[in-house]
């Protein structure tokens, strides 16, 4: 977590917003309150391009208060408010009237762009880091209720009451073949302009990137040979598993370094803790020696009457540290001589228990992290992107995705869906699509039967009380935004153009599990009970998730093993809830 004072960046880069969204878990934390800070303190308003900053104070549970720091061209998350302006701006007030006490829903950045949105209260506050920065507050349909600056283009418009529009789409370099990646470099500019500015990557990343595959920075994208882009490639790939303060793997001697450094603070921790036992000690052990003067000296001490000798080194308080025998000892005025004496060696005793454990930790050799490889297998890919949908693997293991709302819907089918690949939507109005995420491959027949009953528990069917639903398959090429003449798609909706395959009458059914590592899972009956051994079956119904997750959470462990116990018992019941279809529904009596 970084001190906004002293970031080391001045602007962030689109990978840099990827790895953050997921990093601070925002997902469920409040907002207590807005604060603004301008660049030539006048706060009544900001004109474009002049410095400005928004802190939002941000409540996490279990882990207390933390500053979420906006400025023009970057983010940052602090445990320190620093310097905010006295008088709010008024567009600071309007974001505590609509945020303030609101839970965030979700963090999502936009495409592979610069843009991240904070969905809370069900408002959308878009974070748009593209120079020379904005914050745009909008309602659930897109229309502006606010905006720090105003702004218009020849192909948008930033203005209150008016819909929101995201900047040209730039192009998503983690959603590309090869081939794709490769036509971006058919160009005389240079290989680290070109991922730094076309793709998104910013000049320190594209730098590493460079550096990483054996590219000279300099060299012309059109130059660059075969084995050159692929090394490119598989580097850009690499980065989807790779922590934002470690973007790369280590070299030898960086873990080298990092194993001497612990050796060395585990030194200093073991003399610490060493020194700490035998003072203790001594202490504990000079009270008993002068057990009588030290009992007498607590007696009279208010009185200020004479004890025999005149020990006193210094008092503060209810405290005063006397020299008995050469030793310094601090007394509590309020304890017994034995108590101050059970205290020094109750501290002896934890200064033993912890240079034990340390000892112990000793003895085990450090091990030097294995290099990672540059590519990685497709399920490791999607934990980049994937979890911001509704998704489950199916039993054969391929990933399915679903929209949570219009908005994904469109997101899923433009940007997630190769033409090849199956999409499934219920035959009624409001309902996810869903993709199956094969590629090129042709899925198993379970595979779709087992999306289809996906697509029709996340459908309006489920809010009405149906007990099933009709839904069709299409592949993603025979789907279009081109509509007749006259007529305007609505957002997540589209044309079927191509060749449909029917699932009659589906039963609504959700199966929610957990597998044995205590993560939570929910999709298709037949594949959730591939992956967990505890599972338990929703269908519609009336009961809030908040309520249901209860019971839910009673039925796994009714049918545990003794031995499943323990993880069970810390799922959670907010996790559990956010499973339930709609938020509402019952388990199933079969």
């Amino acid at each position: 977590m970084s001190n906004p004072a002293q970031s080391r960046k001045s602007e962030i880069s689109a990978l840099d917003l990827r790895l953050l969204a997921d990093e601070w878990k925002l997902a469920g934390t409040f907002i207590r309150k807005i604060y603004q800070s301008t660049g030539d303190r006048q706060p009544k308003a900001v004109k474009p391009g002049r410095e400005w900053k928004l802190v939002f104070e941000v409540f996490i549970p279990q882990k207390g208060t933390n500053y979420l720091h906006v400025f023009p061209a970057y983010i940052t998350l602090s445990k320190q408010k620093g310097n905010t302006d006295e008088t709010p701006s008024g567009f600071c007030m309007s974001l505590r009237k609509h945020l303030s006490g609101k839970r965030i829903e979700r963090l999502e950045q936009h495409r592979f762009d610069r843009i991240l949105e904070i969905y809370a209260g069900g408002l959308r506050l878009i974070l748009e880091f593209v120079p020379p920065g904005n914050v745009i507050l909008a309602d659930p349909e897109g229309m502006i209720i606010s905006a720090l600056s105003t702004k218009r283009w020849k192909d948008r418009e930033i203005r209150v009451r008016s819909l929101y529009h995201y900047p040209p789409e730039r192009p998503d370099p983690f959603s590309m073949d090869l081939e794709k990646f490769g036509n971006h470099f058919r160009q005389d500019r240079k290989a680290a302009a070109i991922l730094a500015s076309e793709l998104g990557f910013g000049s320190e990343y594209a730098n590493k990137l460079c550096s990483e595959a054996g590219v000279r920075p300099d060299k012309s994208g059109r130059s660059l040979t075969e084995a050159e882009l692929k090394g490119l490639f598989g580097r850009m790939r690499s980065l989807a598993r790779i922590q934002k303060e470690e973007p790369f793997t280590e070299t030898m001697d960086r873990q080298k370094e990092r194993l001497e450094r612990i050796e060395r603070q585990r030194a200093e921790a073991r003399e610490k803790w060493k020194a700490a036992e035998k003072l203790s000690k001594e202490r504990a052990d000079a009270i008993y020696r002068k057990f009588d003067t030290v009992q007498a000296l607590l007696e009279k001490f208010s009185s200020k009457k004479e004890v025999g000798f005149e020990p006193i080194q210094k008092k503060e308080g209810f405290h005063i540290t006397v020299n008995l025998d050469g030793v310094d000892v601090p007394l509590d005025l309020k304890k017994t001589a034995q108590d101050n004496a059970a205290f020094y060696y109750e501290q002896a005793k934890k200064a033993r228990r912890k240079l034990a454990g340390l000892e112990a930790s000793m003895q085990k050799p450090l091990g030097m992290r294995q290099e990672e490889p540059q590519e990685y297998p497709d399920k490791e890919m999607h934990k980049e992107w994937f979890r911001k949908f509704k998704w489950f693997l199916s039993s054969d293991g391929i990933l399915v995705i679903a929209g949570k709302n219009a908005e994904q819907n469109e997101l899923i089918l433009k940007n997630h869906a190769e033409p090849d690949e199956w999409c499934f939507h219920a035959d009624i109005k409001g309902a996810a699509f869903t993709v199956i995420k094969s590629g090129s491959a042709e899925p198993l027949e379970q595979t779709k039967k087992e999306a289809a009953e996906f697509a029709a528990a996340n459908s309006k069917a489920w809010t009405k009380g149906l007990g099933a639903v009709t839904v069709f398959s299409v592949q993603r090429k025979g789907l279009s935004k081109s509509a007749p003449t006259g007529m305007n798609l609505p957002k997540g909706s589209f044309m079927v153009s191509g060749q449909r395959v029917w699932y009659k009458s589906l039963p609504l059914r959700m199966a929610v599990g957990a597998d044995p590592e205590g993560r939570i899972i929910s999709g298709s009956e037949s594949a959730v009970k591939k992956s967990c051994r505890y599972v338990v079956i929703l269908v519609p119904g009336g009961k809030k998730a908040s309520d249901l997750s209860r019971d839910m959470k009673s039925e796994l462990l009714k049918n545990a093993g003794p031995k499943d116990l323990p993880v069970l018992q810390k799922l959670s019941l907010d996790e559990l809830a956010r499973h339930v279809p709609f938020g509402k529904g019952e388990i199933s009596a079969r």
